[in-house]
């Protein structure tokens, strides 16, 4: 069999069985690229010959293309002339759309819905300068029904600025698509008529012939077009195909003749997971405990939560904003509820967080998950900014553990708390299995694993680090005092105090800028009259782009080697 190519030219030229071949081998090499690599694979492998007929049927990057989310663009990127090989690596191909990747490229997303709006943006701009090009956004089921995507569909509808929507129905979010509206969503062209768009379909979304034929009707047509197209998430590889929890969403390098994933932390519990247990526990014995959780209960080790308390648990789909709220009415009426959420995520609801549960001080739980660097998924999704607008945010108490003992001490104190309870942690394994430890917080009081009583460094910072920094300056015998702030709001005062003799004083932050945590300490010092020098070290305030997590701590100098090595300086 020849060589089949990966680009436009020859995808314009070729007859229709031709075409079946070339979604074929396009199969093959995603499951090949992200079998070594992880990534998103099963939306990838839905959206082959939908892709592959928008780009023999419009002209990129003349007219334009906006994937919502983004994660789904690989057979895009494969087509617009660019390898896979490196997909996800450090300095290699984005597992989103990336506009410096290529001009194919035209807008980057990372959280869900956000297409229409821009699209119609574009498009607005487009009519004012007078050009002339379609523009195309591609939207999913559980997308669509988004606020955002709503409020979208409503301005659309009243503009006289054209584009096109392609709707990818595969009845799936990451996991099986929850609400209403999916239900009814193969009667749903009145809806779309009643917002003021027209609507062809529905359409066979791995069929390229009559794909082309709808956007070829699409194109004839005056006004905005919705055409709504079924596909088969997982289309191609059976264990993706047959998967309902979400597996194969989002997945770590897996064998690809069994599916089963390569396990790099054999023996080891991920902080998720063990919150998830701890969430279990905690619904076990208190019936007026509520979970709600927008789309990721999976990713956020839930699927036992959800399976033994159907009754009291929500997932909302991807609505971060009514997740939040929904909690505080909750909490308004006597219930406890639990919001996990991902770091990322909970950028989209900081009204919510701020406005509904802190403003009037509602007893609700709030478990950041996938704080702090979270590796090859790129800008979109690090962890690193939620602590900053918490931390501007009055009355919700902020923390972060270290280890399994002090993560289930952080989460029963948050069970005698009565108010908005937030506890960040990361995407990571714990180091041992000590959850049968016992220990007992202080509110507000820091931890003190490492001390000397003629040190003249202190050292302050939290999370996964400090365990990796006790083992260090044990090893090397160093004169620090070392300081777990567990709590980051409200931060140990009295702590503080006792420093302040010291001739250093070093504030690491490896999972935020310094925006939140860091600039908090270094602000109490100050103006606590602190003589001494205070040093500094956080992840620089940018996006960061794709790694693993160890590249990226390292590349941001907020790694233990590196700090270990500023603490030598000055002893």
């Amino acid at each position: 069999m020849k060589k089949v190519q990966f680009d436009i030219k020859t995808l314009k030229q070729m007859d229709y069985d031709e075409l079946n071949v070339l979604a074929y081998r396009i199969r093959e090499e995603i499951i090949r690229v992200v079998s070594l690599n992880g990534g998103h694979l099963s939306a990838n492998l839905g959206v082959v010959e939908l892709e592959m007929a928008l780009m023999r049927y419009f002209d990129f990057p003349h007219d334009k293309l906006l994937i919502d989310v983004g994660h789904q663009s690989y057979t895009y990127k494969l087509l617009s002339g660019r390898r896979l090989d490196t997909l996800r690596k450090k300095n290699g191909i984005s597992g989103f759309q990336k506009r410096d990747e290529s001009p194919y490229d035209v807008f980057e997303a990372g959280h869900s819905s956000t297409s229409l709006s821009a699209a119609l943006g574009m498009a607005i701009a487009r009519d004012l300068k007078k050009e002339k090009y379609n523009i195309i956004a591609l939207i999913g089921d559980a997308s669509i029904v988004n606020g955002m995507a709503l409020e979208a569909l409503n301005d659309i509808g009243q503009q006289n600025h054209k584009i096109i929507i392609v709707l990818n129905d595969n009845d799936m979010s990451v996991s099986k698509t929850v609400g209403a509206i999916q239900n009814h969503s193969r009667n749903f062209s009145s809806v779309y008529e009643r917002f003021g768009l027209d609507y062809i379909g529905p359409v066979n979304g791995h069929n390229i012939k009559k794909l082309e034929s709808a956007f070829e009707e699409a194109c004839k047509r005056e006004k905005s077009v919705v055409i709504h197209a079924y596909t088969e998430k997982g289309k191609g590889y059976s264990f993706a195909r047959e998967d309902t929890l979400g597996v194969f969403h989002g997945i770590k390098p897996f064998k690809v003749q069994t599916g089963e994933q390569i396990d790099t932390h054999p023996m080891q519990t991920s902080y998720s997971s063990f919150f998830g247990s701890l969430v279990e526990e905690y619904m076990e014995e208190n019936d007026r405990v509520t979970l709600i959780c927008p789309a990721m209960v999976l990713g956020s080790g839930l699927i036992n939560v959800y399976n033994h308390f159907p009754s009291r648990c929500f997932d909302v789909g991807i609505a971060e904003e009514h997740a939040v709220t929904l909690a505080a009415g909750m909490a308004l009426n006597g219930i406890k509820p639990i919001v996990s959420i991902y770091s990322t995520f909970l950028q989209r609801a900081f009204d919510q967080l701020s406005h509904d549960v802190c403003r009037m001080n509602l007893d609700v739980l709030l478990l950041i998950d996938r704080a702090g660097l979270v590796g090859e998924d790129g800008e979109t999704h690090q962890g690193l900014y939620d602590e900053g607008f918490i931390f501007n945010t009055p009355n919700i108490v902020l923390t972060a553990p270290s280890d399994m003992k002090t993560s289930r001490a952080l989460f029963e104190l948050s069970k005698k708390y009565h108010g908005p309870f937030a506890i960040r942690y990361p995407r990571s394994y714990f180091r041992g299995d000590d959850k049968d430890g016992h220990l007992s917080l202080e509110f507000g009081k820091w931890l003190c694993p490492y001390s000397k009583d003629d040190a003249q460094i202190a050292l302050i910072t939290y999370g996964s680090l400090v365990d990796l920094l006790v083992d260090e300056i044990k090893k090397e015998n160093l004169k620090v005092t070392l300081y777990n702030a567990v709590f980051l709001k409200p931060y140990d005062t009295e702590a503080l105090h006792q420093m302040l003799d010291k001739k250093h004083i070093f504030i690491m932050n490896s999972m935020a800028t310094r925006h939140g945590f860091v600039q908090e300490i270094e602000d109490y010092l100050i103006k606590e009259g602190y003589q001494g020098q205070i040093h500094t070290y956080y992840v620089p305030d940018s996006f960061v782009k794709q790694a693993s997590i160890k590249e990226q701590l390292a590349d941001n100098k907020v790694d233990y080697v590196y700090l270990m090595s500023e603490i030598k300086k000055y002893l």
